[in-house]
């Protein structure tokens, strides 16, 4: 098995397991969590407040992307690695306001989309679609999105110049890739990288900042703005803002 391939085996096993444990991924460890962790990442009470519990458990975002995505009111959205559809939750809620709107969400941990699907269903919109799917062979081959999100997902995709090609092809013209992940600002120890489990942290598959703009402008995508929302040294908490050039 190469490393790329047990990446994935690691991370489906590691969210199919989480899911499955009553109060969500790392239960056992003291650490934020659930609403607490989500207020912290400036999730709005209001928004929250929309959220049965279980999604709020299961849920572990790097970041928040809504107040970007409601400023850029895009018509299409692909959220990757969606999880429990906490995002898409919050965004289905917005349907009143963008009625014609059509969110897609994909996963590749089966249990945690269950999670989703629930939830998910008793909302009164229809147009919200789940995907089981590896975020790297996406069942798209035409541009379809006006805004592509990556909450906590981008950093655990090994081969990330391919990958962004390939995101960048599903972007229309003028549309945005939206990441909230860790980023690096400092470098890692040697060998650091060499482990899967450091990767799981989604610290070993972080970027500086300025390297994944490298890797974004090869693939048509142009910086709109990196905001560092908190230092974890040797990585940041923050969101980068992508834009496809015509």
């Amino acid at each position: 098995m190469d490393f790329s391939t047990e990446l994935k085996h690691t991370i489906r096993q590691m969210y199919d397991t989480a899911a499955q444990k009553p109060g969500g991924l790392l239960s056992r460890i003291r650490l934020n969590r659930g609403r607490e962790l989500l207020i912290n990442l400036g999730y709005q009470q209001s928004d929250l407040d929309r959220l049965p519990a279980y999604i709020m458990e299961s849920a572990f975002p790097c970041g928040n992307p809504l107040p970007t995505i409601r400023e850029l009111q895009p018509k299409t959205i692909l959220d990757l690695g969606c999880g429990s559809c906490l995002d898409m939750g919050i965004m289905a809620a917005d349907q009143n306001h963008h009625r014609q709107r059509l969110i897609i969400g994909v996963d590749f941990s089966r249990e945690l989309l269950r999670l989703g699907s629930r939830f998910i269903s008793f909302l009164p919109v229809n147009r919200i679609q789940l995907l089981a799917a590896d975020l790297t062979a996406l069942p798209f081959s035409t541009p379809h999105f006006d805004c592509i999100s990556l909450n906590g997902s981008f950093n655990v995709i090994y081969d990330k110049a391919t990958f962004l090609k390939q995101i960048s092809a599903l972007l229309r013209p003028d549309g945005h890739l939206l990441i909230n992940d860790l980023l690096l600002v400092e470098e890692l120890p040697a060998g650091f990288t060499d482990d899967v489990i450091n990767w799981t942290w989604n610290v070993a598959g972080a970027l500086a900042p300025e390297n994944l703009e490298k890797l974004a402008r090869e693939s048509c995508l142009s910086l709109v703005h990196f905001h560092e929302h908190e230092r974890l040294t040797p990585v940041c908490r923050g969101e980068i803002l992508l834009q496809k050039r015509k």
